[in-house]
């Protein structure tokens, strides 16, 4: 100790004591004291003391003299991926694996903890180190997240089941190391915090008293005298379920809670499959809004990937579709829960199975398939269900196959007439009136990815007619493109994660060389089909040309009118936080019934920015222009606030840029517009 002593007071160490919440509740007062006493006694000498405690244990009775008090970050990006790579190299050092393992080990498990449904939990320090310990037994993370969530809630049952010389009785001790005892007790304190919950965000608090009663049941402990001591024990294990609210003087905790949100859906949403019968437990929490519909759908998860019940769940299936369309919000969220439960399963398993919708009838796999997919798509087009709901169906929809030609081909593109005539263009100051005196046609949606993929499939990148400007500007050769942040020479679309990658979200991360040779590859297998007039031709829109069909004649804010609305178009307020699927947003259409102008994605025109009033004889609808010169981006997107999303809004960037929210649409015009290739 003298040694130590004098360390510390010639400031070459720092004392750390760890976990004041594990302190027996009666004896913390005690170690308060002590340790504001150690800390006086170096007062002026010793630099640093780091007193840990969970957030329960603090308040302002265990507050410190002279302690600064911090709480714990969540884990970003570089922390995840440093810890992921620190805890193979200590597996390598304790000789758990050899060398030659690491790096493919720590890869993999960095992949998992980064993937967006695992993200939440790798955030947690102590969550992210029970996936490394599962991820490290099982060489890998279940590619479900309901597998990886059962895992997880048994190692950390396990914690519980560690006693550390905790004395309890020993019927507590028996039940403790009862699995499915422990797990059904779980599930159905979850349930309880779970429909306490205030609002989606929060987790739910329990009362002691409340809980004590609970917890005396048959369904339960039980017991009069096992639920306190239960609680007491809980109290001083961190784990799944903690205790908040009591003080140092040995008050016990007035509340109880799930500290991980995530697990608390989880479990909650598993205790609706005990309950009898369950199409009625499910169907009851679908009155509740958003509220329980993560848990419904872990649930859902749950009865098929970790229960051996496969008949149900396909009879779950069918009932929650039902045989007609909804009339209630209820209906509604049943359906979306119905597609949640097919992706789950799969197109291919669900085409092999018939299926009863009420009568004796029973319907094939594939016709039940594509009742599914028209309900699905019904919910994206009509329903009351709000904005991030009708996107998880645009999801569910690409999963299960989107059967939408004008989404899905490119030469059945959906298109939009836009009159000739005037319209108010810019605003403001800078609003004027501006002529367009042809008529035109506006793709209904942005290009999506499926409608793209047909373009590289076809060999779009290899034809050098396709690739006038970037060649010339040094951006394409030999069929392959370099653009702006590439490391190499490409003959695709760059790759992006899910959702952006779905079939039926607009294509992202595209250059404007890569939109305008779309575009040029679309007319002339329009023209090929016969599915365009001879004297017309598809581009890229003109500014001017994008803004009449997003707003119409009359110098609209937005296209529906002059107040932002979140429900109406995919921005920063609408909380869903990618691209959506194309026809989420049918409200937010234009006059000319063009839908998603605003938000969702920055859209490329063929424009280089300009100053107003727009003249499309001065130079700037020039294709050739230096790939220095900046072209006009518009509508916003997904990442942008409301102000973001005005019809009037202008962006540009030069265009061998391409960035995650940014795609583009194409406009069809007789040749008279002057802007077609010549011999159009």
């Amino acid at each position: 100790w003298e040694a130590i002593d004098q360390a510390l007071a010639d400031g070459r160490g720092f004392l750390v004591f760890d976990g004041l919440d594990e302190v027996p509740v009666d004896a913390r007062a005690a170690v308060w004291h002590a340790v504001a006493a150690l800390a006086k006694s170096y007062r002026g000498r010793l630099h640093t003391v780091v007193v840990t405690c969970r957030s329960r244990s603090y308040d302002e009775r265990t507050t410190l003299p002279d302690f600064v008090a911090f709480t714990l970050a969540p884990f970003d990006e570089a922390k995840i991926r440093a810890f992921t790579g620190a805890w193979y190299a200590g597996q390598v050092r304790l000789s758990r694996i050899d060398k030659e393992q690491e790096a493919a080990r720590a890869d993999d498990f960095r992949r998992a903890a980064l993937d967006p449904e695992l993200r939440e939990l790798a955030e947690n320090p102590m969550l992210l180190t029970v996936m490394a310990l599962i991820h490290q037994r099982d060489v890998g993370l279940p590619r479900q997240r309901v597998k990886l969530y059962r895992e997880a809630v048994r190692v950390l049952m396990l914690r519980w089941q560690e006693q550390r010389g905790i004395p309890l009785p020993d019927a507590l001790k028996s039940i403790l190391k009862d699995d499915a005892r422990l797990r059904r007790i779980l599930e159905r304190l979850a349930y309880e915090a779970h429909n306490r919950r205030q609002d989606k965000s929060a987790t739910g608090d329990l009362q002691r008293g409340d809980l004590l009663v609970l917890l005396a049941t048959k369904e339960m402990l039980a017991s009069d005298d096992l639920p306190s001591r239960f609680l007491d024990y809980v109290d001083q294990r961190a784990g799944l379920l903690v205790g908040k609210g009591g003080h140092d003087g040995g008050d016990k905790p007035l509340l109880y809670t799930f500290p991980h949100r995530t697990f608390q859906e989880y479990l909650a949403g598993s205790y609706l499959l005990s309950r009898t019968p369950v199409r009625a437990a499910f169907a009851g929490h679908a009155e509740t809004g958003e509220r329980w519909h993560l848990a419904a759908e872990l649930g859902l998860e749950e009865l098929w990937h970790n229960r051996e019940t496969t008949e149900f769940a396909f009879e779950l299936l069918a009932h929650f579709l039902g045989h007609k369309e909804p009339d209630s919000e209820k209906g509604w969220r049943l359906s979306l829960w119905a597609g949640h439960l097919a992706a789950q399963i799969g197109a291919p398993l669900l085409s092999e199975h018939d299926f009863c919708l009420g009568g004796d009838q029973d319907i094939a796999g594939p016709v039940f398939l594509d009742r599914l997919r028209h309900r699905i798509e019904a919910i994206m087009r009509r329903s009351p269900l709000s904005a991030v709901d009708r996107a998880e169906a645009g999801r569910l929809l690409a999963e299960l196959g989107d059967h939408r030609p004008a989404v899905i081909d490119p030469l059945a593109i959906a298109w939009c007439d836009v009159l000739a005539g005037t319209f108010r263009m810019g605003e403001g100051k800078e609003q004027f009136s501006f002529k367009i005196p042809y008529a035109y046609r506006m793709s209904q949606f942005p290009v999506t990815n499926a409608q793209f993929r047909t373009f590289v499939e076809n060999g779009g990148y290899g034809e050098a007619r396709y690739w006038r400007e970037a060649r010339a500007h040094g951006f394409w050769k030999d069929g392959r493109v370099k653009m702006y942040g590439d490391d190499d020479w490409r003959d695709t679309l760059l790759s992006v994660p899910h959702p952006y990658s779905l079939d039926n979200h607009p294509v992202v991360a595209v250059s404007w060389y890569e939109a305008l040779a779309f575009a040029r590859w679309l007319n002339d297998a329009l023209h090929a089909a016969g599915a365009l007039p001879h004297d017309w031709c598809v581009r890229l829109p003109t500014e001017a040309e994008w803004e009449k069909a997003a707003r119409g004649t009359d110098g609209r804010t937005f296209p529906w009118g002059s107040a932002a609305d979140p429900d109406r178009a995919n921005y920063a307020d609408t909380r869903i936080g990618t691209t959506s699927a194309a026809g989420c947003f049918p409200h937010g259409a234009s006059p000319y019934g063009v839908e998603e102008c605003s938000g969702t994605v920055w859209e490329w025109t063929s424009s280089l920015h300009e100053q107003y009033p727009y003249d499309p004889d001065d130079g700037r609808e020039n294709l050739a222009a230096p790939a220095s010169d900046r072209r006009v981006v518009r509508g916003g997107s997904y990442f942008d606030n409301a102000d973001g999303v005005r019809c009037a809004a202008r962006v540009r960037f030069v265009p061998d840029y391409w960035h995650w929210d940014g795609g583009f649409r194409v406009v069809a015009s007789p040749s008279t517009s002057g802007l077609c290739p010549s011999g159009h």
